[in-house]
């Protein structure tokens, strides 16, 4: 019977160490993010406390202040966890290994070694093997947390310098139509594909880190009152009014950004849980849209707009809506997915805005 119940520590413990290494090795070393119950508990609750209290408060810069908060709380809780697992599996390693006379004491020997502090290391033998083994998981977690913040504050700031340096340029409740003003205003024809290919290398970013590191998608910018989602759906809405009706002279640049852009949105949103699948058929006709869904009222008036500006418009309003529209709906409900779940506040406007003349 002792020898049944040994068994049973033993493969209880290398279950629960073998846990830890895996969600230690899909956080940190390898480049594709799997589905990992420790993990996924750490996200599920960070997200319900953020979530809860974010929802509270009224202005978008109150929403920022609790939002903010969603990484270190993630960082704090995932630690606590590896840190209570690893403490438990070992806890049972003393007390099995009879290095510890009482499970309490083997709680307190395993969280000693574990904090690196040793100021209760068994005296036996097997104690001390297991001491310096538990040791080594101990390091780990802080290497983690030492090494896992600069990578999380490069992340962060590569995402906001550029997210700011559009907000600059097209002023505060950037879309599809202001970036397009800005870009014939300010830029000159032969800049226009250097324009769209550094915002595709942006999105291009955006895929791997958003979805490697779910839980930068909640963390808002550093920079007040800015959005990398409000920042994205702008983007995407200039690429394929572009692509629509502006003059057709240029047109492989805008593709590769809007279908690098849609597939990073698809992807960032599927990590939150968007399942396109079941979503409902978008409607036909002209009714008053989801929110995020531009009318084709609104589409009419930017082309007008564009024109008053001297940008080049070459496809009728009827032919350029149609394409537009079926090019949103590759992009639309993914980035409405991620606007809810990140509570971000709405596309201000959608195609409807005021002329952008600001300079470069």
């Amino acid at each position: 019977m002792d020898l049944l119940l040994r068994g049973i520590a033993i493969l209880l413990v290398s279950v629960i160490l073998i846990t830890f290494l895996l969600s230690m090795a899909r956080t940190t070393l390898l480049n594709r993010r799997r589905r990992d119950p420790l993990l996924s508990l750490a996200t599920r609750f960070v997200h319900a406390i953020v979530v809860k209290l974010a929802r509270k408060r009224k202005s978008d810069e109150d929403v920022a202040r609790v939002t903010v908060w969603y990484m270190p709380l993630f960082v704090l809780i995932l630690i606590s966890i590896w840190f209570s697992v690893v403490l438990f599996a070992f806890a049972i390693l003393y007390w099995e290994s009879a290095a510890e006379t009482t499970f309490f004491d083997s709680l307190i020997s395993s969280g000693s070694a574990l904090s690196t502090l040793g100021f209760d290391t068994p005296s036996t033998p097997q104690g001390q093997v297991i001491a310096i083994i538990e040791g080594a998981f101990g390091l780990m977690i802080v290497i983690f947390f030492f090494s896992f913040i600069p990578g999380y504050q490069s992340t962060m700031l590569a995402r906001d310098v550029r997210t700011a340096w559009l907000y600059e340029r097209v002023g505060p409740t950037p879309t599809g139509i202001d970036v397009l003003l800005w870009l014939y205003q300010n830029m000159a024809e032969n800049e226009h594909d250097d324009f769209w290919a550094s915002w595709e290398d942006w999105f291009r970013q955006l895929r791997v880190t958003h979805v490697l590191a779910p839980e930068v998608i909640y963390t808002p910018s550093s920079f007040s009152n800015q959005s990398w989602v409000v920042c994205s759906h702008a983007l995407l809405d200039a690429a394929a009014f572009h692509l629509a009706a502006v003059d057709k002279r240029s047109v492989a640049a805008p593709h590769l950004c809007m279908k690098v852009g849609a597939s990073a949105m698809r992807e960032v949103s599927a990590t939150l849980g968007f399942a396109p699948d079941h979503l409902p058929a978008p409607p036909t006709g002209l009714p008053a849209p989801p929110d995020g869904q531009p009318t084709e009222a609104q589409f009419v008036a930017g082309i007008e707009q564009l024109k008053a500006a001297g940008v080049p418009v070459a496809a009728s309003d009827a032919e350029a809506w149609a394409q537009f529209s079926g090019m949103h709906a590759v992009y639309g409900p993914p980035l409405h997915h991620i606007f809810e779940q990140t509570l971000t506040r709405r596309y201000p406007g959608l195609l409807t805005t005021k002329k952008s003349t600001l300079p470069e």
